[in-house]
This record gives structure tokens, sequence and C-alpha cells, in this order.
């Protein structure tokens, strides 16, 4: 059986490839949001798989993540996350 992979590794892995894609297209060389993108990105991937994990239950994906349910029902909002 392998060791399992920790998920620092993962997103370092997925987002070295990333960056180099946004160096390439001369992204850098200007005034840059990447690090609120990339946060939000991430987030809203959290929330989604919190949603999915719960069958969408809010009070039950927010104590999942630890935060208050109507700071998830705005970023769901926000997000424009709906259940598929």
């Amino acid at each position: 059986m392998d060791a399992p992979i920790a998920l620092g590794q993962v997103l370092e892995e997925h987002l070295a490839g990333w960056i180099g894609r946004v160096e390439r297209t001369g992204h850098w060389k200007r005034k840059s949001d990447i690090y609120q993108r990339l946060m939000a990105e991430v987030e809203k991937i959290v929330i989604r798989a919190a949603l999915e994990k719960t069958n969408f239950i809010q009070t039950d994906a927010a104590d999942f993540l630890g935060i208050n349910r109507n700071t998830l029902a705005k970023k769901i909002r926000a997000y424009g996350i709906v259940r598929a």
C-alpha cells in the first residue's frame, strides 16, 4: 500500500505548474490579485466539498468547516454554489 500523499504536497505540485503558466503569460509584469484569486478558488472548492459531504445541509457543513452558518450562506451566494 502506498503512503498517503499530504495535501500540502499535492497543492505545491499543482500550484508550481499553475504559477509557471501565469508567468509565461506575462501576468506577473503588472499588479496582480493572484493571492486573492487563489484563496477564493481554494475556499470555493473546500466549501463545495463540505456541502457535498453533508448532503448540502448548511448547518452541518458550517460545523464541519468551523465557521458560522450565516457566514457559510454568504459565501455560498457569493461564489454562486448550487446543488448539482
